[in-house]
């Protein structure tokens, strides 16, 4: 009894042996090189028709493996993945219907054709029922009636197993990009209190910078200013007196924040320069109260004529100031 098939290759119980005639027609069956498209197992209990329907397959290029029952079938399948089952329907033990059921408990696409030498339009339809991919007459005269249903279920099969793997990949991808998406997620959150840290420094920097600003003025109104006004009525009117008392009076305006829109846009030192000048100190005792040069004192000047939209006026500065 032959059980087994390997590479177009059949063991009988006498000898090992390679069939090289097709036992009905007497055909050339393979080559020695076998390069198998379709892994089928055949499930059948006669052996003289398993003999002849093996030999007929494995010429036309089916990789063969043989069950004499269903229950030897089963076990193969579990073992082996094949691309189709091709099954007698009457078998010893477990009919082939039966066989049928179990295959599809363990995969259910697995594409089944049955083979019956006693049609019924009972058996057809519970051969439709169990989703059968094929339900063929015997003795099989034609061959292409079989190598038909057998090359449309095995590629339908392919087909799908492939459809299967991708939508695998595609699940596997999509996780992948959840988890991308959850990192980005949690890179962002990151990001966000990183922000919120930043923003709270520059919050406690510029409280810091009005508290010191504060703190300046404090000491200008409280302390510097009382003290000058001292010594204005100690020591009587005075140009730089009066000239250093604006000026600090301007640097708290200026920390208060009550600027010009022209003002804006001059430096501290100009704003100083213009009270000065805007209190008729000379170029020269400017030079004396702020300890810089004369010519510095005319860079200066030009600076705030070209700054206040003077510059090529015949405008007394001190007189605009003045305005």
């Amino acid at each position: 009894m032959v059980n087994a098939v390997s590479f177009g290759q059949r063991e009988t119980n006498n000898e090992n042996s390679i069939d090289s005639t097709d036992p009905i027609k007497g055909e050339i069956i393979m080559d020695k090189e076998f390069n198998p498209a379709i892994k089928l197992l055949l499930v059948e209990d006669d052996e003289d028709f398993r003999s002849s329907l093996w030999a007929r397959l494995v010429k036309r290029n089916i990789e063969v493996f043989e069950a004499v029952s269903a229950e030897e079938g089963l076990n193969k399948i579990k073992e082996i993945n094949f691309d189709i089952v091709v099954s007698d329907i009457k078998l010893q033990g477990m009919d082939g219907m039966e066989f049928l059921a179990k295959v599809k408990e363990i995969n259910n696409s697995m594409p089944v054709i049955l083979l019956t030498g006693y049609a019924s339009l009972e058996s057809a339809r519970k051969a439709v029922k169990l989703k059968a991919s094929d339900y063929i007459l015997k003795p099989l005269d034609n061959i292409e009636d079989l190598l038909n249903p057998i090359n449309s279920s095995v590629q339908s099969y392919k087909l799908l197993k492939e459809n299967k793997n991708l939508l695998n990949e595609l699940e596997i991808k999509i996780s992948e990009l959840e988890k991308s998406r959850l990192k980005l997620g949690e890179q962002n959150s990151n990001l966000e209190k990183k922000n919120i840290a930043l923003e709270e420094g520059v919050v406690r920097i510029e409280t810091e910078k009005d508290k010191l600003k504060n703190n300046v003025i404090t000491n200008i109104e409280d302390i510097l200013l009382p003290i000058i006004d001292k010594l204005e009525k100690k020591e009587g009117s005075n140009k730089q007196i009066k000239s250093i008392k604006q000026c600090l009076e301007e640097i708290s305006v200026l920390l208060k924040g009550k600027i010009t829109e022209k003002n804006a846009r001059l430096s501290l030192r100009e704003i100083e320069l213009c009270n000065v000048i805007k209190n008729g100190l000379t170029n020269k005792e400017i030079s004396i109260l702020f300890n810089i040069t004369l010519e510095t004192v005319e860079k200066h000047r030009k600076n705030i004529r070209h700054k206040l939209g003077i510059k090529s006026k015949s405008i007394n500065l001190n007189s605009y100031l003045q305005q």
